[in-house]
């Protein structure tokens, strides 16, 4: 859950840094690319919120909300880990 989080914030960061023009390492993506992957950003984030309070909520003996391969397909199956999201930011920048 914990690198889950790790990835969304440094993908949260990357936007800021696009948004604010503090670098120009992000300036070749376009606003609508951008747009597209705050989008996708928002609900990941709403999961992992929605996962975690439901971890908390739980007793010591009570089994897990969802399982780590659970998390990981989550990852995977929306294509939104950070090295995805690295690569996609690459690709803009050769086009």
């Amino acid at each position: 859950m914990q690198e889950f989080m790790k990835s969304l914030q440094r993908i949260h960061d990357a936007i800021q840094i696009w948004q604010t023009k503090s670098d120009d390492k992000y300036s070749h993506i376009d606003k609508n690319e951008i747009e597209k992957v705050y989008k996708i950003l928002i609900e990941k984030q709403k999961w992992y919120d929605q996962i975690a309070n439901r971890f908390n909520s739980l007793r010591q003996h009570e089994d897990p909300a969802i399982l780590c391969s659970q998390i990981k397909q989550e990852r995977d199956v929306s294509h939104f880990s950070e090295q995805n999201f690295i690569i996609q930011f690459h690709n803009f920048q050769i086009n």
